[in-house]
């Protein structure tokens, strides 16, 4: 998205020096030598800042308006001489006029450094690392070079004696991290194994609800679920060891748990990992996970070998998705040699979720006032006041509350947020507007000729 935004800057920059390389021309009949030159200065002007141009939003306006007010007509490139120009009819005048603010206003905010592209695909990453603990800075310069949103990691090698700050100390700043650690003891093998998600903050990702009712026997498993709306996922993050279960009774375990999956809920899945199932070729996984995949309804989107030694290459690792059209750009990548296992990459199209708050209130216009002191002059506060006063106060608050909830319930509520209001307004500005929404409801509610002369003079 990064380098769609930069071919934009340069293709609205180049239309922009053409114009006024055009407009040059244009002159070179009509105006003098000293005009003439005059132009040549404007248009390497131009140039000189393109090259040089290296600037944020505020900036770019700054500049733009202190040259306009130097030379007016240097930003209105035009192909027509000045006599036809002031020959053409007002609307048509109109129209090339909005065309123009329209052409720079389109600049500005494509040439700003500092603007907010919409959210698009999050850009995830799956790779086996083979040992995180002394690979941090490496993960870090990873994420960052290829600006991952999601990166999946198999094979961490942290287990249950894995101190918590190095735990946490894998994600870089502004990403938060999800472990299943190796779980150590007898007969267990002191490293290896271990699965991390490190994911950008932002984003919704969490624990998948059923990931403490599922249980894996034949491999490691991490259940997330990814709440973008409009199309929320889960992903089954596999890693499994070959000395753990045989590659039959795995595929069997695992489409149990996508089958229970899919019914417990309708997200699409996305399933990503170290399987450890070589295919017959370098670019195939093993016959049992592939039926296994095509009867649950999976396509696999890599085709091409994710661990390749001297002498041989396999395809170890896969990313599959009951949803082809959720999942784009797939691609395998050396990721700087990380490990000995090759990263893949895609990009899921997802939004980013709406913001709501939750709020709770109270109808107390509802409240009969004088039931209300009844209920108050008749309760335990009169009655059988406490004897301590601290106790009295945990009485009253008791009563209090008992009275207003049995008079006016506490509703629980969703709504968007408020918009911001804009900074450039002043204190004064703001509380004239709120005034004047007070008189306009309240003009409104009672129909009353007096509120609507007093709203109509709160507008002026």
């Amino acid at each position: 998205m990064a380098d769609l935004l930069l071919d934009c800057r340069r293709i609205l920059l180049f239309f922009w020096l053409l114009s006024c390389m055009q407009r040059l021309g244009t002159v070179l009949t009509a105006s003098s030598d000293d005009e003439l030159e005059v132009r040549r200065t404007e248009l390497f002007k131009h140039c000189d800042f393109v090259v040089k141009f290296e600037a944020s939003g505020s900036l770019c306006c700054q500049y733009l308006s202190a040259y306009k007010a130097v030379h007016p007509g240097a930003l209105r490139p035009t192909f027509m001489s000045a006599e036809r120009e002031r020959r053409r009819p007002t609307c048509q005048s109109s129209c090339c006029q909005l065309m123009r603010a329209v052409s720079v206003t389109m600049l500005l905010v494509v040439m700003a450094g500092d603007v907010q592209i919409n959210p698009g695909p999050l850009h995830v990453g799956s790779l086996n690392c083979r040992s995180a603990v002394s690979k941090t800075a490496l993960i870090h310069d990873l994420i960052c070079d290829y600006r991952l949103d999601v990166l999946l990691l198999s094979e961490t090698w942290f287990t249950t004696d894995t101190p918590q700050s190095m735990l946490l100390d894998v994600a870089p700043p502004g990403y938060a991290a999800l472990h299943v650690v190796r779980q150590t003891g007898a007969g267990r093998p002191t490293r290896g194994g271990g699965l991390a998600a490190l994911f950008n903050e932002s984003l919704p990702v969490r624990v998948h609800p059923l990931a403490s009712k599922i249980q894996s026997s034949t491999f490691e498993l991490q259940l997330l679920r990814v709440s973008a709306a409009p199309s929320p996922f889960t992903v089954v993050h596999v890693y499994r060891p070959q000395w753990l279960s045989s590659v039959s009774s795995f595929v069997d375990e695992l489409a149990d748990i996508i089958a229970v999956l899919s019914s417990e809920c309708t997200d699409n899945i996305i399933v990503c990992g170290d399987m450890n199932c070589p295919g017959e070729t370098e670019t195939s996984v093993d016959s049992d996970l592939s039926e296994c995949f095509a009867s649950l309804g999976l396509d696999q989107l890599v085709k091409e070998p994710t661990r390749c030694l001297p002498g041989v290459s396999n395809l170890l690792d896969v990313f599959a998705t009951s949803d082809t059209t959720l999942v784009d750009n797939v691609s395998v990548t050396s990721a700087d040699y990380l490990s000995d296992h090759c990263m893949i990459t895609a990009d899921v199209e997802v939004r980013a979720p709406k913001p709501v708050i939750t709020y709770t209130s109270r109808n107390i216009r509802a409240v009969d006032a004088a039931k209300f002191e009844d209920d108050l002059r008749n309760s335990v506060l009169f009655t059988r006041p406490a004897g301590t006063v601290d106790g009295y106060v945990d009485q009253l608050n008791d009563v209090l509350l008992q009275l207003l909830d049995n008079a006016a319930p506490a509703r629980t509520r969703r709504r968007r947020p408020q918009k911001r209001i804009t900074r450039w307004l002043s204190v004064d500005a703001v509380d004239a507007k709120r005034t004047r929404r007070r008189l306009e409801r309240r003009w409104r509610t009672t129909g009353d000729e007096s509120d609507r002369l007093q709203y109509r003079r709160s507008c002026r």
